[in-house]
Formats: structure tokens, sequence, C-alpha cells
């Protein structure tokens, strides 16, 4: 017996359905990438921004592959370090304030007694890590100095350790 060629007919050239891929719908859409970016700049980490959106810190990854996500959470974190930086640099320089005093006046009013500005004297260990940050080959506390085949190591405690090549 022999068999019949097959056909093409409008019924069978019909596009099937793509096959969904199963699982949990993704949460992805719903994320508000203005959240994303405070929670950042507030100092949230990747497990705390997992944590507040109720993903699994293997999702957040996944959702960081997504160039908007990704570029939220570098906002927040970019802005927040800016400021620390500038005020690591204040603080290791040293800078001004104005302090106000005020009285209780009647009714409920404030009256301004006098004004005055203080000077916060430079921070050491606040230059310090800047200078092991930024200069770490001249501020480093360790040093290795290499000499004819010999190594040796300067720790912070000063002391000379022999190292073998």
């Amino acid at each position: 017996m022999r068999k019949k060629p097959y056909k093409l007919t409008p019924a069978n050239t019909k596009k099937k359905a793509p096959k969904s891929k199963g699982g949990r719908p993704s949460k992805y859409k719903s994320i508000n990438r203005e959240q994303v970016t405070k929670l950042a700049y507030l100092g949230a980490t990747n497990d705390d921004i997992a944590d507040f959106f109720n993903v699994s810190i293997a999702t957040l990854k996944n959702y960081m592959k997504k160039r908007e996500f990704l570029t939220a959470v570098k906002k927040g974190k970019d802005i927040s370090d800016a400021e620390v930086v500038k005020s690591l640099y204040k603080r290791a320089l040293g800078y001004e304030i104005t302090e106000t005093v005020y009285e209780p006046g009647r009714q409920g009013k404030r009256i301004k007694l006098k004004e005055t500005v203080k000077y916060v004297h430079p921070d050491t260990v606040a230059c310090i890590f800047w200078l092991k940050n930024r200069q770490p080959g001249a501020w480093r506390d360790k040093k290795e100095i290499h000499a004819e085949g010999l190594t040796l190591i300067v720790g912070e405690s000063r002391e000379l350790k022999d190292v073998k090549p």
C-alpha cells in the first residue's frame, strides 16, 4: 500500500501558538525603577533590594542583566557614593559651621540670640583614609622593596621581614 503525498492545505498551514514557558509570572514589569534608585541611594544592599521587592537574590541578579534596572541601581549608588566622598573630603580638610542660638519668646516664637561661626578641625583619620585610597603607592601601610633577588616587606609595625623570592 502506497502512502499519499502530504498536501498543504489552509487547515494544516496555520502557525501554532508559542508554548508558554511555564512557571510563575515575572514581577520585573511591576518594579518601579525610581524606587530601586532611591533604595540604592539610601544605602540598601542587593539583598535589601531583593527583600524589599520580595524576590530572591538570584532573581535580582537576573534583573541586573537588564540595562534599565542596572542603570537605576548604579544611579542611586553613584549619587550616595559621591556625597560620602564629598563629606570625607570636607572632613579631611576641616570646615566652618555656623551655629545659631535661639531663646523661647512670647507666644511660642523664638528669638535669635546670637550666631557664631565655629571651625571643625581636619580629621587625621579621614586624611589617612583618603590618601591610602587615592595614592596607595605612596601611603600604603605595607611596602615591598626588591633588591638583588631578595624581597623585603615593611609592614604596619615597620619591621623588616625577609621573604624568599
